[in-house]
């Protein structure tokens, strides 16, 4: 399955979800996430959604200006790609820490007892 993340943007009105789902639905996509907004009088909704091997991402972006366009609404997709952070440069490597920094969730968490006394 392809993964493709999906932002629709447009004058907010009832039926924006449902006929996004709908056309998701007709094309076997699943939603693994979605996130929605109102700002002040604008509808913006951000879709992930797994596709099946078959439909093209050009598939899936056809049917959707065919069905959203009457509605005034905006879309754009993209393949969602698996990235791999890519160290920076400048950065330090997991040996040269400290023993008490971890790292969780892309944070760096440090003990303030490891680190030298600033002068």
């Amino acid at each position: 399955m392809n993964k493709a993340i999906l932002s629709v943007l447009g004058h907010d009105r009832p039926g924006i979800v449902a006929a996004v789902t709908g056309i998701l639905f007709d094309l076997n996509c699943n939603i693994e996430n979605v996130s929605q907004t109102i700002l002040q009088t604008e509808f913006s909704g951000s879709f992930i959604v797994t596709m099946p091997r078959d439909l093209s991402l050009d598939d899936l972006h056809e049917r959707f200006i065919e069905n959203l366009t009457p509605m005034e609404l905006h879309v754009h997709i993209e393949p969602l790609l698996k990235k791999e952070a890519a160290p920076t440069s400048g950065s330090p490597s997991l040996s040269s820490l400290p023993p008490k920094v971890r790292i969780a969730r892309g944070l760096w968490l440090v003990s303030v007892k490891s680190l030298p006394a600033m002068v």
